[in-house]
């Protein structure tokens, strides 16, 4: 007889709160307004898988900062695991959000 328990796999759930600055606020903002939807989807989706596989990167020259790939956008994020928390500090189009960190 097997135990019906042995092969269930527990997940515990932690949910990250999602904080944004003012800046990548007014970058949201300055974004056509059908995009801004599934920026706003991603970054919820955040809270609960902080690095989604095949959509995020790691940026280079930061110690705990990501990009989130939605389209031709990009979310640039800090991922503090000690306080459960993601900053999104800057949102834009591929082509413009790596000037000016």
């Amino acid at each position: 007889m097997t135990n019906s328990w042995a092969s269930t796999t527990w997940r515990a759930s932690t949910v990250y709160r999602v904080r944004s600055t003012k800046a990548a606020e007014r970058d949201l903002a300055s974004l056509p307004a059908n995009v801004r939807p599934r920026l706003l989807e991603a970054m919820s989706g955040l809270a609960a898988q902080p690095r989604p596989p095949h959509k995020c990167r790691k940026l280079e020259g930061y110690e705990d900062a990501w990009r989130l790939t939605v389209g031709d956008c990009r979310i640039l994020y800090i991922v503090d695991d000690r306080a459960q928390e993601i900053r999104v500090f800057k949102i834009g189009r591929r082509k413009d959000v790596y000037r000016n960190r």
